[in-house]
C-alpha cells in the first residue's frame, strides 16, 4: 500500500493533481513558450514546473523538486496507460536515444530523470524530442527550453530560500547570475552562457540518484494512506 501511495503521490505532484486536495499554487506566470508554476503543501515549498501543451494534445511537464531532483511527465487524454511502475520509456533528442523507466498513471507517464549533465544539455539545446512508450508516443519541439530551465532554476532558488534572509540573498545571487547581462560584449555574453549551463547543471546534479521519495506521509492526501 505504501508503494502505491508513493507512486500516486509522485504522479499527482508532477501533474499538479494534488491541487484539488492539499497543494497550493503559490506562483504562476508565462515565460516565453512555457508556463512556470510553483506549488507548496501546508506552507512547505514542493516544486517548480515548466509546462507546455502541444498540438497533439500532449502536455509536457519538466519539474524541478525542492530537493533538486528533476523529472519529466507527459499527459494526453487519448492515452490508455495503466497505473503501474516499470514502464519502459525511450527519449530521442535530435537522433540521440536515452532509455528510462517511468511510471504509468491515468492518461500519462511520470519519468524520473537521471543525474546526467549531458542529457540535461541535450534537453536544453535540442530541437526535437520524441517519446516512445507502450503507454503513448509523442513529438515535442524544444523551443526556448534552455531559457525555460534557467527560469525553473531561478524559481526553485527563490522559493527554497525565501524563508531565510541569508539563504534568500544566496538564492537572489544565484538567480542574478542566470540573468542575461545587458552588456552585449561578446566575451561577457560567452561567459554568461557558459555559467548558466554550469550553474543549472550543478543545481540539477546536486541531488542523489532519483527515486520515489518525493514527499512525506503528511503531504499525501489522506484517502491515499
Amino acid at each position: 500500500m505504501r508503494a502505491l501511495c508513493s507512486l500516486l503521490l509522485a504522479a499527482a505532484i508532477s501533474f499538479g493533481w494534488v491541487a484539488n486536495t492539499q497543494a497550493k499554487e503559490i506562483e504562476s506566470y508565462e515565460y516565453m513558450d512555457w508556463k512556470i508554476m510553483a506549488r507548496e503543501v501546508d506552507g512547505k515549498f514542493l516544486y517548480c514546473s515548466m509546462i507546455s501543451t502541444y498540438d497533439s494534445g500532449t502536455t509536457l511537464y519538466i519539474t524541478l523538486m525542492r530537493n533538486y531532483l528533476w523529472n519529466m511527465s507527459f499527459h494526453n487524454l487519448s492515452w490508455d496507460t495503466q497505473v503501474k511502475r516499470g514502464y519502459p520509456v525511450s527519449l530521442e533528442i535530435d537522433g540521440e536515444m536515452s532509455h528510462h523507466t517511468g511510471d504509468g498513471i491515468y492518461h500519462g507517464l511520470y519519468v524520473p530523470m537521471p543525474d546526467d549533465v549531458e542529457l540535461l544539455r541535450r534537453v536544453q539545446d535540442g530541437n526535437v524530442m520524441r517519446l516512445y512508450s507502450a503507454g503513448g508516443s509523442a513529438t515535442f519541439r524544444l523551443k526556448n527550453t534552455k531559457a525555460g530551465i534557467n527560469e525553473l532554476a531561478r524559481c526553485v532558488q527563490k522559493h527554497t530560500h525565501r524563508a531565510s534572509n541569508s539563504d534568500g540573498a544566496q538564492g537572489s545571487a544565484a538567480a542574478s547570475r542566470l540573468t542575461k547581462p545587458k552588456n552585449t560584449d561578446p566575451e561577457q555574453l560567452a561567459n554568461w552562457k557558459a555559467e548558466t549551463v554550469a550553474l543549472t547543471a550543478r543545481i540539477l546534479s546536486a541531488a542523489p540518484t532519483p527515486g520515489y521519495d518525493l514527499g512525506t506521509s503528511s503531504e499525501a492526501p489522506k484517502e491515499w494512506i
